[in-house]
């Protein structure tokens, strides 16, 4: 599938300020992004110009004064395609061919409408990567292949990228990725033997070390495209695997296959103008997913250790299944008074709420304060569920729930369903002090609890209850009246819960999040949980959900919380990701950079996961926790602006097309609520919609 309907998370993230040459930017402006294009005749471009379709031509028209083009020491131009030479053109019978820069291009500049950029390529056909190309080029290897009257290429392309670099501003420009399709001379061991096929790894991986090292750009972001066959496109597939930098586009010769590229019959052999397309709009899906997002690399960013992070297959994995539970494909159908289809009706869809809980636990102090109302503006544009920190808690009712009593109505107002967090919290130290005259007298204690409980179950208007919180670490209560008393509370819960349709959780932490680092301790957090959720349904208690505490302290593989999130759904109950934070740990001190990618992997992984409904941040506004979102004068943080563009960019549909003539309209968009306008004739007509898994088409009258 193509993933370039998703939008990047990290465009925000380009306000970083970078003083790290040639990866710097400058914070007041948006910087030109620099693309590098190398490789052999695929590379160079034998793809016929005339084949491209009217529509191609258009989009390319539109974009192309955005995208400045150098190409092997040319005069720079607008992007386009080039002028074949006598001998091309009459081997390809065209007078202009193009390669994968095309539509590298369009695509790239229709995702970032406000974004210039550059685009450098150096490219020959026939040459390979153990002569011409080598980095440690020597004569005994160019004569080898026949290349001894050819251009040292990795040197020239150092020195080009250089010398157009040095003609830009300071601080104007980012170096942001290279492109690489090579490797058919090389892997041509009928004609030049074994050894430059044997070599292919290593000269590639020198190839994009010293790429890296001569332009300052540690992690700059290397894409492949899998040509060539045997032993190179084996080191192709290990470096890719090896180095979370590297990524590849592979290729397969069924036909039938996605990832399918047709070429030209023999003796051309070079791909077609469809395939060049697909090659350059390949190469956009794979910097979409795998570095846009990961803007920071060229930072020295990156994992902390990332040996914890050697390939990026669970994304694609997480995307895949995003797009199969929290997508659909719906249809709208359109009638007048008389019921009869309504053709060219023009309607406009936006996605104004997920079906998918992303909730944000306030500070009810900080939502009642000076910046209220720029609190709340951030809050409605990014959560649609709510909660309250501490307001809630049964231990400071006299002097916390007045706070939550003003902000309730806020909530409703705005149609924000509220969690309840939470009822008990067994330890002494989190309950109220009254509890603590009971110490002795279990009788009193029970009842003492039942009645907290019962209380505020009735008490709040709330959509859920984290009934019980953290109870394999606070067990006070349950060491004096049994683990059975869970069941109780569950029960009185239920029963007294003002909204009738409140349900009811088992809150734990380090369920999800426990330590790699530590099996033993992981594993014995997990059984607990475990046990207690198989005691409530054992007992017949009302559990309706697993709340698992989401705050990371540790370095997680994004595998590890997808595999623990389908062990916890074997109990087919609905999960929620509740108190999302990163926070710095004795194991593990979190840069900013940190926070941010492993917020896109938690809400990414939970997301993708069909039993669970949402994730919760918890810390959103605070200047001295540097793990908020946002500081206290709203500006977000990289974690909150990761946040912000997953919700609001990539995961986000709309679109306005119009009705055939049947009425209909269909599309495929995320499941949640709608906001549709539909025109026709000087009539309007706004309506708000639903579309999840039970919509197959709506109807709607145009009055």
């Amino acid at each position: 599938m193509s993933f370039s309907k998703y939008k990047v998370w990290l465009l925000s993230l380009l306000l970083l300020v970078n003083t790290f040459s040639a990866c710097s930017q400058s914070k007041e402006t948006k910087p030109t992004k620099v693309f590098i294009l190398a490789g052999q005749s695929n590379m160079d471009g034998r793809a016929r110009a005339h084949n491209l379709t009217l529509e191609d031509r258009q989009r390319l028209n539109k974009v192309a004064h955005r995208i400045t083009f150098y190409y092997n020491h040319n005069k720079p131009v607008p992007l386009s395609v080039t002028k074949a030479n006598n001998y091309l053109k009459k081997k390809f019978e065209a007078d202009s061919l193009f390669g994968p820069e095309l539509f590298f291009g369009i695509n790239l500049a229709e995702q970032y409408p406000d974004e210039k950029f550059i685009f450098i390529k150096r490219a020959k056909g026939g040459m390979s990567l153990y002569g011409a190309w080598n980095p440690n080029w020597d004569s005994t290897k160019a004569a080898h292949m026949n290349e001894s009257e050819q251009p040292k290429l990795y040197s020239d392309l150092i020195n080009y990228v250089k010398e157009v670099l040095a003609g830009l501003p300071e601080n104007s420009y980012k170096l942001e990725g290279m492109l690489w399709v090579q490797g058919e001379t090389d892997a041509g061991v009928k004609k030049w033997g074994t050894t430059p096929a044997e070599e292919y790894e290593v000269n590639l991986i020198k190839l994009i070390t010293g790429v890296r090292t001569e332009l300052n750009c540690p992690k700059l972001p290397f894409m492949i495209f899998q040509v060539g066959h045997g032993k190179v496109v084996q080191g192709m597939k290990n470096i890719a695997k090896n180095d979370l930098n590297t990524g590849l586009i592979l290729q397969n010769k069924d036909a039938e296959s996605d990832d399918f590229y047709e070429r030209n019959p023999l003796p051309l052999g070079h791909y077609t103008a469809k395939s060049m397309k697909k090659i350059g709009t390949s190469f956009f899906d794979l910097y979409e997913r795998q570095f846009a997002m990961r803007d920071i690399l060229c930072n020295n960013g990156g994992p902390t250790d990332p040996s914890l992070y050697p390939e990026l297959n669970w994304l694609l994995e997480a995307n895949e299944r995003i797009e199969k539970y929290r997508k659909g494909d719906f249809s709208i159908k359109v009638i007048d008074d008389d019921g009869k289809p309504v053709n060219g009706a023009e309607v406009e869809l936006e996605l104004i709420s997920h079906d998918f809980y992303f909730g944000g636990v306030i500070s009810a102090k900080n939502f009642l304060g000076e910046n209220s109302d720029l609190y709340k503006k951030i809050f409605l544009e990014n959560f649609n569920k709510g909660g309250f920190e501490n307001s809630l808690k049964y231990k400071g009712k006299e002097f916390r729930a007045p706070m939550a009593e003003k902000l309730i109505p806020w909530f409703q107002e705005n149609k924000i369903p509220i969690r309840g967090h939470c009822l008990i919290w067994p330890r002494w130290d989190h309950m109220h002090k009254e509890a603590l005259k009971f110490s002795i007298d279990s009788t009193g204690l029970r009842s003492y609890c039942n009645n907290q409980v019962k209380e505020y179950a009735q008490k709040w208007d709330v959509v859920e209850w984290d009934v019980v919180n953290e109870p394999h670490t606070n067990h006070t209560v349950q060491d004096k009246l049994g683990e059975e008393v869970l069941v109780d509370w569950f029960k009185i819960a239920k029963t007294n819960a003002k909204n009738p349709n409140c349900r009811m959780f088992l809150n734990e932490f380090k369920v999800i999040t426990s330590p790699t680092n530590n099996p033993k301790y992981a594993t014995k957090k997990i059984e607990h949980y475990e046990s207690q959720v198989s005691l409530l349904q054992k007992h017949n208690a009302p559990i309706d959900g697993l709340g698992f505490q989401s705050r990371v302290r540790f370095f997680i593989p994004p595998d590890t919380i997808y595999q623990r999130l389908n062990r916890m759904s074997n109990f087919g109950l609905p999960m929620l990701g509740t108190e999302f934070e990163v926070k710095d740990s004795k194991e593990a001190k979190f840069t900013e950079e940190d926070r941010a990618r492993i917020t896109r992997e938690m809400m990414t992984i939970y997301f993708s996961h069909p039993q669970v409904e949402g994730i919760f941040a918890w810390s959103l506004f605070s200047d001295e926790k540097e793990h908020a979102l946002y500081r206290l004068d709203g500006t977000p943080r990289l974690q909150g602006k990761v946040w912000n563009n997953l919700v609001n960019d990539e995961w986000h549909t709309q679109l306005t097309s119009k009705t055939n003539s049947n009425g209909d309209l269909t599309f495929r968009g995320f499941n949640g609520y709608y906001k549709c306008t539909i025109r026709h004739k000087g009539k309007i007509l706004e309506r708000e919609i639903k579309f999840n898994k039970g919509t197959k088409e709506l109807q709607i009258k145009l009055n």
